[in-house]
C-alpha cells in the first residue's frame, strides 16, 4: 500500500493499482481491515472514485473486493 501511495503522482496510474492490491491483501486476512477499507473509502471520496475507475483493469478477485468495499454502490 505504501508503494502505491508513493507512486500515485506518477503519470502512469500504477499507484492506484498497487494501492488496490495492498488494500486487498490487508483486508483479505482481517475483518477489521475490511471494515477500515470501507470507512476509508467513505471518508476519502477521491480514493473511492480512483478505485472504481481502475476496477475494470484488475483481476476478478480485486474487482469483487472493490465492489464489496464500495460505500456507495449506486454510483
Amino acid at each position: 500500500m505504501i508503494l502505491g501511495v508513493l507512486s500515485v503522482p506518477t503519470p502512469v496510474p500504477i499507484g492506484f493499482v498497487l494501492f488496490a492490491v495492498g488494500l486487498y491483501l490487508a483486508a483479505r486476512g482481517s475483518k477489521r481491515a475490511r471494515r477500515s477499507v470501507k470507512h476509508l473509502r467513505r471518508q476519502v471520496p477521491l480514493l473511492s472514485r480512483g478505485l472504481n475507475s481502475i476496477k475494470h483493469r484488475l483481476p476478478p478477485r480485486l474487482q469483487a473486493f472493490i465492489e464489496r468495499s464500495d460505500p456507495d454502490p449506486q454510483s
